[in-house]
């Protein structure tokens, strides 16, 4: 298993990362891989290849205050921008998914407080399966799921996203629970 890009375990704060790479089979974090980052910029970072690969700009980490822009992972299972353990207080958008993976913005995780918007994948734009709380899921695209495939959400703002086939704010599965959401 290979990736980070820009960093392979540890952590970032208050750091750029920018338009670094991760290449082959399995590989995860474009940018970041295994590092925590805080306060961080993750933007134009990339995956590409085949087999299980995660995270255009970060894969299993945790993100505190950061934002995550432009991203893109291509091949694998899910997350332009991130896939997850906990994503709190950032701002993610315009990353994206260009395979059959889920998950354009962020797939997995724990979500708090944080805006997710403009993103893309075929299926589920915003969120894949992850459980947010108190953010906003906007503007984002996909074939099925254009704000979320699944999940659950508690006091979230899911709006404008859009689904070329079903479900332009949630696709709900078995188990999606959505509870005070707009």
């Amino acid at each position: 298993r290979g990736g980070g890009g820009g960093s392979y375990q540890g952590s970032a704060s208050n750091s750029v990362v920018y338009g670094n790479s991760g290449i082959g089979n399995d590989a995860e974090g474009g940018g970041l891989f295994y590092a925590t980052s805080y306060g961080c910029l993750v933007t134009s970072n990339s995956l590409t290849g085949g087999g299980n690969n995660d995270g255009g700009g970060i894969s299993r980490a945790d993100t505190y205050n950061s934002t995550i822009q432009y991203n893109t992972s291509s091949g694998g299972s899910g997350g332009g921008g991130i896939s997850a353990q906990i994503v709190s207080n950032c701002v993610v958008h315009n990353n994206s998914f260009q395979s059959t993976g889920q998950g354009g913005g962020i797939s997995g995780g724990t979500i708090f407080d944080s805006f997710i918007y403009s993103n893309t994948s075929p299926a589920s734009g915003g969120t894949y399966n992850s459980r947010a709380t108190n953010c906003i899921i906007s503007n984002n695209t996909s074939g099925a799921g254009g704000g979320s495939y699944g999940g659950v959400f508690f006091n979230c703002d899911i709006v404008y996203n859009h689904s070329t086939t079903n479900g332009g704010g949630v696709y709900a599965n078995i188990g999606t629970v959505l509870s005070n959401c707009y």
